[in-house]
């Protein structure tokens, strides 16, 4: 349980930054960077600008997938903790050029701990088995 916990706290310092370009801009200021009880900010945002992809780095590519999942004016708000991380499993499992031919799942696999994989339910779906259209979360939602 202590090497659970250790890689969760690693989590907090892996996962920093977080990108937004829309709804995020709304929210309060001390909702958007959390601090800890000692007032050290845990994380930082920064805002891209609507339709500057280059702004996002590779996330723009996560995006376009999501897209091919839930199109456009599909209500987010909807889908449960499940269906979202299936529709991400499936996603992570897409080989990416950038990657040498890898997957984002198998990049996490060499730099995360697995108990962190595990708790935020990642795994990796089979190539043949990746579904990236409205069909995945058909019965799922």
């Amino acid at each position: 349980m202590n090497a659970f916990l250790n890689s969760i706290q690693k989590s907090k310092m892996e996962f920093r930054i977080a990108q937004s370009s829309g709804k995020m801009r709304m929210l309060p200021a001390e909702r958007k960077e959390e601090t800890s009880l000692s007032g050290e900010r845990r994380t930082f945002v920064f805002y891209c600008d609507p339709m500057a992809s280059w702004q996002k780095g590779r996330l723009e590519r996560n995006h376009e997938f999501i897209r091919y999942i839930l199109p456009k004016g599909h209500p987010f708000d909807k889908l449960s903790r499940q269906s979202v991380v299936l529709m991400m499993n499936h996603i992570n499992s897409t080989t990416r050029a950038s990657l040498n031919g890898r997957t984002p799942f198998e990049l996490a696999s060499l730099l995360l701990p697995s108990q962190l994989l595990t708790w935020v339910g990642a795994s990796l779906v089979p190539h043949d088995d990746v579904i990236l259209n409205p069909r995945l979360l058909k019965n799922s939602r």
